[in-house]
């Protein structure tokens, strides 16, 4: 039995043929798996015999960005990042423009090519302070009619990113939908902000979208978050979608974790350690907006910043006597794509969903309206499903759809003049024979309540 939290609805699913063992599959011929199509074990340049890369990916002369999109070669990190593979990345040399959101006079970290080493079988993207004294001239713009990544990189503390992008100087990495996974030992300390994240190839912010696929923040240890970025079609502004998942035993930062998203043809998953915490779906509204989906390969940006923008209150300056270095582990990377789950290295992660938490992910329309998203729900062809739910607003309509990984099956509207707050009520329904069930989603809408506040739910799936 597994319970979540998110929205004052109870929320109970009992599923007659739900298998004892919580893990059995959905018929495999009704979902498809994923095949690792490009990775970095960051083994160096010793391990090549083991991992197949080319030496010449680790002798090339470095890739450095001056700017956000300016590339250079940059010889004189050549023994620095000699067990970089150099087609994969370029390295960050300049400003963290995302340290600038913070006031000029707070502004205190440049990303440094001599932060990156590979070393034991890791990637280490490290944070270290420089200098105590504040440097007055950080983050200050030296030629007004260039964008703030050509700010002056004169800081106290130096951090380590890298990019895949591909340019004219490196092959680098990018695609278009699939699985994206990094395992990381994430940092944590003084105004620390560890970040794995994807950009589009060819396309603008944030009208071509951002995928966040995890960031954590010094102030908020128990979490991590994933976000989505992009912009309205009709207005161009900028509106985003995102969501937290707190950790159940120890820290975040205290081991490895596996951090992804799954992005295909018309919804984008977030999880950690195969548990999925947050959905979008195509046509959805973010923010009131319609907005386009995604047509663009992507690429890896990994870097970490330490910035008092988010981190520290009313942009207060640390007090630097009391900073660590940090370090940001990452033991891979890796990108897959769908494969039919009977051919050779085909992986069924869906398998180990069903054996976490079922995740919810709620939003509130207009003020007036819940939706609530339940993933996974392992129910196969055929199943029957019993929902027992109580709500904490009276409501006009209530809505309860099942979906596959890739579309909706079925909508069953719940017939009752009002659905009154408080009291006990139940549905029934069946998954298609054909198709076994993966997501829920359970609607009420015109309810009473006008103030948009933060609900919680709680969901039983009973074998």
């Amino acid at each position: 039995m597994y319970s979540f939290y998110f929205i004052p609805i109870l929320f109970i699913l009992s599923c007659s043929q739900i298998s004892q063992n919580i893990q059995r599959k959905i018929a495999q011929t009704e979902r498809k798996g994923w095949k690792v199509v490009w990775s970095d074990e960051f083994g160096g340049k010793e391990n090549i015999g083991n991992t197949g890369e080319s030496l010449e990916c680790f002798e090339r002369v470095p890739v450095c960005h001056q700017t956000y999109s300016n590339e250079v070669q940059c010889p004189e990190f050549t023994e620095n990042l000699k067990d970089l593979n150099k087609c994969n990345w370029s390295v960050f040399n300049h400003y963290n423009w995302m340290d600038s959101d913070a006031e000029e006079k707070y502004r205190i970290n440049a990303f440094s090519a001599n932060q990156v080493e590979v070393k034991n079988g890791m990637l280490n993207l490290k944070a270290q302070l420089i200098s105590k004294e504040k440097f007055p001239t950080c983050g200050a713009v030296t030629d007004p009619n260039l964008d703030k990544t050509a700010w002056n990189s004169n800081c106290p503390i130096e951090s380590g990113g890298i990019s895949s992008q591909p340019n004219s100087l490196n092959p680098g990495f990018s695609q278009q939908e699939g699985r994206f996974e990094v395992r990381a030992k994430i940092p944590y300390g003084l105004a620390s902000w560890p970040a794995h994240w994807l950009l589009p190839q060819g396309g603008g912010w944030p009208q071509h979208g951002e995928i966040d696929i995890m960031e954590a923040w010094y102030k908020d240890e128990d979490h991590i978050y994933g976000n989505f970025h992009t912009s309205g079609l009709s207005t161009g502004k900028h509106v985003s979608k995102g969501e937290s998942i707190k950790s159940e035993h120890s820290k975040w930062h205290e081991g490895f974790h596996n951090y992804f998203v799954e992005w295909d043809s018309d919804r984008i998953i977030w999880g950690v350690d195969n548990k999925q915490y947050l959905l979008i779906r195509k046509g959805e509204e973010i923010e009131n907006e319609k907005w386009e989906y995604l047509k663009h390969p992507f690429f890896f940006i990994l870097n970490t910043t330490v910035s008092t923008h988010h981190n520290l209150e009313k942009n207060k300056p640390s007090d630097f006597n009391d900073f660590k270095d940090l370090e940001h582990l990452i033991d891979y990377v890796r990108v897959y794509k769908k494969c039919e789950l009977n051919t050779q290295d085909c992986i069924d992660f869906s398998a180990n969903y069903f054996n976490t938490s079922v995740n919810n992910y709620n939003k509130r329309t207009s003020g007036v309206n819940i939706t609530v998203y339940a993933y996974p729900i392992p129910i196969q062809a055929g199943g029957e499903l019993n929902v027992e739910f109580k709500l904490d607003d009276n409501c006009k309509k209530m809505e309860l759809s099942l979906y596959d990984q890739f579309r909706e099956l079925r909508k069953v509207d719940l017939e009752q003049p009002e659905f009154v707050a408080g009291k006990t009520y139940f549905a029934q329904t069946r998954a298609p024979i054909t198709n076994g069930v993966s997501f829920l989603r359970f609607q009420a809408s015109d309810c009473s309540s006008k103030r948009k506040t933060q609900k919680t739910v709680k969901l039983l799936i009973l074998d």
